[in-house]
């Protein structure tokens, strides 16, 4: 009968159309193969025998290169997703990275996609790892927790070694709660809540945690700016936002800085004059405002427009706000520090010969500290595979943990939680320019 071959086809094609795009196991692939073939056979005496041999032909030639495919995922079994399915073949090594290189956050993951980017070419110039090349895949998370998954998902289906990302703490969040269940090699470069390494014995940090950096920046109100009050604006809705208001606010009281209003907002807002009106009246010494540049510009501006001419304070996510800021009001940001993992105005020779070949790569552009800590990155996962001398899972992991590394970020030695801890770079905002300030321990 024609009828139920060409149903069956179609639901053949429909399979494979599935396959593709969700990423179903090659098992699967050879079930929906064999369910089809039994239709045809059984109902094979009703065609030519001319008109058989051809769907035979083609089916056999669709099933050998769908269930043969390299390029397939395993399933979500911990059986199937084990040490011995990440492996490197031929001459090359496979390296996933995961970021917003579209978004809110582009500019960073383009910072981190480039810096990795640098970091294996010179990686490969010099012999690459274990006798081969490294290469890169670069998944595009666009700021979103559940495209990180997905991006995470397709990696692991490609059996790449490790997996550099992402960027934000939760994108990274979500990826890791996923990859620590396979044992997957998780490095985030930049994602700074505290919580993440907590998810699983695979997932490690190159960045200074949420709880460090807040104690740094209320150690530097309190020393170096010698505050006696401040005032905290920050993101209800975001981790890294929550995370840093949580740490500034409790090192702040334990060293005598008193916070006299806590004032929030939500994702997506723009107008924070309520907030800020309040906040100018009470005239706290400084003023905390842990987010991301695009937001920290908005308010900056506006916080000089309420009236607050104080210090204002923030965290690594200030990184950009001068780029993000229009000429017209770049006055606003005067007067504001945030920490970071590094200063391009460091002397030291392998910070310069880092820029240096950033430069040359890039038009000219000054890597920021994000692009450094991706740099870093890049060059922990190579020191774990030639450590580990295997490209499994638990070997690399079992490389990187405990590793001490000398990055262009300074020293970095991870403790038991699988993160750095080390003294911050104070960045200090000046006539449209980052100038470093002081370091803080």
């Amino acid at each position: 009968m024609l009828f139920p071959i060409l149903f069956n086809l179609f639901i053949f094609s429909i399979a494979i159309i599935y396959n593709t795009s969700y990423n179903i196991s090659n098992k699967q692939r050879c079930i929906y193969f064999l369910h089809l073939c039994f239709f045809i056979l059984s109902g094979g005496y009703f065609m030519k025998k001319r008109v058989l041999s051809l769907v035979l032909g083609v089916l056999m030639s669709i099933t050998f290169i769908s269930c043969g495919s390299t390029s397939s995922s395993p399933s979500d079994s911990k059986s199937e997703s084990s040490s011995s399915e990440s492996t490197a073949s031929g001459d090359t090594i496979p390296i996933g990275v995961i970021s917003p290189s579209s978004g809110a956050l582009s500019d960073y993951g383009i910072a981190v996609n480039n810096a990795i980017a640098l970091a294996i070419d010179e990686i490969n110039a010099s012999g690459g790892v274990l006798g081969k090349q490294i290469k890169a895949t670069y998944l595009d998370d666009k700021h979103d927790s559940a495209e990180a998954v997905n991006c995470y998902n397709k990696l692991k289906g490609d059996k790449v070694v490790a997996v550099i990302g992402s960027v934000a703490s939760a994108d990274t969040s979500a990826i890791a709660s996923v990859a620590a269940k396979d044992g997957k090699l998780i490095l985030t470069p930049t994602s700074t809540n505290d919580a993440i390494t907590g998810l699983g014995n695979s997932i490690f940090r190159a960045c200074y945690t949420d709880s460090h950096q807040g104690e740094i920046m209320a150690t530097f109100a309190s020393k170096n700016l010698k505050a006696k009050t401040a005032g905290i604006l920050y993101n209800t809705t975001d981790e890294y936002s929550t995370g840093l208001k949580d740490s500034f606010e409790s090192a702040g009281k334990n060293s005598g800085l008193e916070i006299t209003t806590t004032e929030g907002y939500g994702n997506g807002d723009v107008d924070f004059n309520t907030q800020l009106t309040k906040i100018a009246s009470l005239n706290p010494d400084v003023l905390f405002v842990p987010d991301y540049y695009g937001t920290d510009t908005l308010i900056a501006s506006q916080a000089r427009a309420a009236g607050y001419i104080g210090p204002i304070l923030g965290a690594d996510g200030w990184d950009g706000v001068i780029e993000a800021t229009d000429s017209g009001s770049m006055e606003s940001l005067n007067n504001c520090f945030f920490s970071n993992h590094y200063s391009s105005d460091d002397t030291s020779e392998k910070i310069q010969n880092f820029i240096k070949a950033y430069k040359d790569k890039y038009d000219g552009k000054t890597p920021n500290a994000l692009a450094a800590l991706a740099y870093n990155s890049t060059y922990m996962v190579k020191e774990a595979l030639e450590k580990a001398g295997a490209t499994d899972d638990a070997s690399i992991v079992k490389a990187m943990t405990g590793m001490t590394y000398e990055g262009v970020t300074g020293n970095i030695a991870l403790d038991e939680n699988r993160n750095p801890k080390k003294g911050a770079a104070i960045i200090e905002i000046k006539d449209g320019k980052y100038t470093w300030n002081s370091t803080v321990e």
